[in-house]
């Protein structure tokens, strides 16, 4: 028997299933061309969905996505606009932010910045994500920043 969702249930779906893919696209050492687009697809489509039945907690992390996705493709302006957005929104609801958000948000922005040379503004970034990772209460989470905080381009900075 086929499921039926309503149309908040089919966002949601869409919207678990677009940023997993994401993820595994991301992971991968290497992606060929098709995958490349693909991820790009689905980082959209995941933000659409969230942007449908989320809160600001959930467009900040597609915010956070987007930026991690164009960095992975190399194409830095555009990951500084959607770090940039991912702090904004940050700021917004940050009564919504859980503490390990307001780590990854300047962790992106960091790295966007680092990678077209904006070395000053990027350090603060750097220092800053560095500074509240240090501050991750729950040791999981905290365990997963340092991970994702060692891993991938510092552009020359750290």
């Amino acid at each position: 028997m086929e499921k039926r969702y309503t149309l908040k249930e089919a966002h949601k779906e869409f919207a678990v299933k677009s940023n997993g893919r994401v993820w595994q696209l991301l992971e991968k050492t290497t992606r060929t061309q098709q995958e490349d687009d693909e991820l790009l697809y689905a980082v959209y489509a995941s933000s659409y969905h969230w942007q449908n039945i989320g809160t600001g907690v959930n467009q900040q992390r597609a915010e956070y996505l987007i930026a991690k996705a164009y960095l992975a493709l190399d194409v830095c302006q555009r990951a500084i606009h959607h770090a940039q957005r991912c702090m904004a929104l940050t700021e917004a609801h940050r009564d919504q932010m859980q503490d390990f958000d307001l780590a990854y948000a300047h962790e992106c922005l960091a790295r966007a910045l680092a990678a077209v040379d904006r070395r000053e503004e990027a350090v603060q970034h750097y220092q800053q994500a560095r500074a509240l990772g240090d501050q991750i209460k729950a040791a999981g989470d905290k365990e997963t920043f340092d991970q994702d905080f060692q891993a991938n381009a510092w552009y020359g900075i750290a």
